[in-house]
Order: C-alpha cells, then sequence, then structure tokens
C-alpha cells in the first residue's frame, strides 16, 4: 500500500454501495404496504449513501475499475428499478423505464470504447436529478398521500427527456474522437489501473 491510498476507506465506500442496492428491498416493501414517509427514509438513505461513498473513495487515493463499476451498477439498479416500480403502479408514464436503460447502456458502450470512465457534460448528472426529483416528490406525497400521479407523470416525462438526451450525448461522444467538446474537460475520462 502506497503513502497516498487507503484501503480501509475504500473498503468503507464499497460497503456503502452495497447497502444502497440493499436499500431496493426495503423500498419495495415500504411502497407494498403503502408506508410513504418509510419510503422516502429509504430514498434519502439511498442517496446519503451515494454522496458518502463517493467523498470516501475519492479520500481513499485507491483507483480500481471494481469501485467504479460497482458504484455505477448500484446507482442504475437502485434507480431502475425505483423507476420500474413507479411505471407499473401508474406514477411514471408507460414504458418510462426504457429512458434510464438507454442512458445506462450507451453510458457502459462509451466507457468501453475509451477504455475508462467517462463523464459527459449530462451524465455526470443523471444520479443526482433522478435521487433529487423523486426524493421530491416521495417527500410531498409523505406529506399529502393524495398527491396527484399526474404530477409524477409530468416529472417522468422530463426526467426520460433528460435520460434520453443523456444517451445520446453518449452516442454523440462515442462516434466522435475525445475532446473538449465531447467530454466535460473538468472531469474527462478516468482510466483505469
Amino acid at each position: 500500500m502506497s503513502a497516498k491510498e487507503n484501503y480501509p476507506l475504500w473498503a468503507a465506500a464499497q460497503v456503502l454501495t452495497a447497502v444502497r442496492l440493499l436499500l431496493i428491498i426495503p423500498f419495495f416493501y415500504c411502497e407494498l404496504t403503502y408506508n410513504y414517509t418509510a419510503v422516502l427514509i429509504v430514498l434519502l438513505a439511498a442517496a446519503a449513501t451515494d454522496i458518502l461513498d463517493g467523498i470516501l473513495a475519492r479520500r481513499s487515493g485507491v483507483h480500481r475499475l471494481f469501485g467504479k463499476a460497482f458504484d455505477f451498477a448500484a446507482d442504475f439498479a437502485f434507480i431502475l428499478a425505483v423507476a420500474i416500480y413507479f411505471q407499473f403502479t401508474g406514477y411514471f408514464i408507460g414504458y418510462f423505464f426504457i429512458a434510464p436503460l438507454a442512458a445506462g447502456i450507451t453510458y457502459i458502450l462509451l466507457c468501453i470504447r475509451r477504455k475508462g470512465f467517462v463523464r459527459t457534460r449530462l451524465g455526470r448528472w443523471n444520479g443526482t436529478i433522478a435521487f433529487g426529483g423523486i426524493i421530491a416528490l416521495a417527500g410531498y406525497r409523505a406529506i399529502v398521500p393524495e398527491f396527484s400521479p399526474a404530477v409524477w407523470q409530468w416529472f417522468s416525462l422530463f426526467l426520460a427527456g433528460w435520460f434520453l438526451v443523456s444517451a445520446i450525448e453518449c452516442i454523440s461522444a462515442h462516434v466522435t474522437p475525445a475532446n473538449d467538446k465531447t467530454l466535460d474537460k473538468s472531469v474527462g475520462c478516468d482510466k483505469i489501473e
């Protein structure tokens, strides 16, 4: 272990990522029992693990393919599970889950093509917009249980558009050489050791 690498911090980040994946189970349980306050708490916990695992991973100084791939997979699985559930319960528009699925698949293909984890201008905000919007709607629903699904459907239209534009951005970055116009210059492409 080099002086800059802190493997216990890196391991803690991976545990938080695993916790986020496991939070899918209480999310479904709370939704199926109509405990909307608990749903909000689970969503807040998932968002907190997403923030904290990133902080710990960066502070650890350890850069491994597993950690970055695991974090992406956990975010992708959680948001996709929530999106599919909300779609089939009528909160989100029909076939909504195709948009985050398209964004995720195009991102994976772009990373494979670039041989590293790429941060696109829009893609870097996918998790923030998805978690933030769903948490805001779930919070309001916890206060006002009769909250109209029409508001959720309008939000899902916005979110679907965001994910599809993000997917188009990944496709655009995939077919053009890497440069300042296709990748976020401040983050760019992280080559994996």
